[in-house]
């Protein structure tokens, strides 16, 4: 009996600790989980960009990729091309996390949206190079959709933030979150991404 007494007071302890740390801020309760639950990388974008993260695009660009401010967070911006149509593998952004060895991931996860409208931006997640799951053949070129919005260039703007989650299961060395087909008319940002 006292046995189970030392626990549980141990345990109400553990309790009024961890959600001290976690009342404490955001960066803590973030830096608790990476080390408790095997979070390999959170990377909410708040300040700037993860050391183990680089940006790299393919064409020109009227708004560059980078961080931007939308109502008071920040989030990650694929950037605006200045191509109208068509612009498929000529105008890329590229989001690469490099991790200095294999690492199991379970999951990859953020919430993303399609800003001003939805014409081109067709977003792919690549482990060590290959796409998570296949494609489909588009005008001109392969269709992901892994993110941006599921009805590809309907002119629609999204309202809100939605949250994928992809399923991994496997070791990887590097996870890139790459955008192609990027016009002058939309562009897609994400934020709170989780590789655990």
């Amino acid at each position: 009996m006292q046995k189970r007494v030392f626990v549980l007071g141990l345990l109400v302890i553990a309790g009024a600790v961890f959600g001290a740390a976690v009342v404490l801020s955001y960066v803590n309760r973030r830096e608790l989980r990476r080390r408790l639950m095997g979070v390999h990388l959170t990377q909410d974008f708040e300040g700037q960009l993860d050391s183990a993260t680089t940006v790299a695009t393919t064409g020109t660009y009227s708004v560059a990729p980078g961080l931007i401010d939308i109502d008071g967070d920040t989030v990650f911006h694929f950037g605006k091309s200045t191509c109208e149509a068509s612009c498929f593998s000529g105008h890329e952004t590229t989001l690469r996390i490099a991790f200095p060895a294999p690492l199991f991931v379970r999951t990859v996860s953020f919430r993303e949206k399609e800003l001003d409208s939805n014409w081109g931006s067709d977003g792919v997640v690549l482990l060590d190079g290959v796409p998570w799951k296949k494609g489909v053949q588009g005008p001109g070129s392969i269709v992901f959709n892994h993110f941006g919005r599921p009805l590809y260039n309907d002119i629609m703007p999204d309202e809100e933030f939605r949250y994928r989650e992809l399923q991994v299961d496997r070791e990887v060395t590097v996870v890139e979150l790459k955008v192609t087909d990027i016009t002058n008319r939309s562009a897609i940002v994400i934020d709170d991404l989780i590789i655990e």
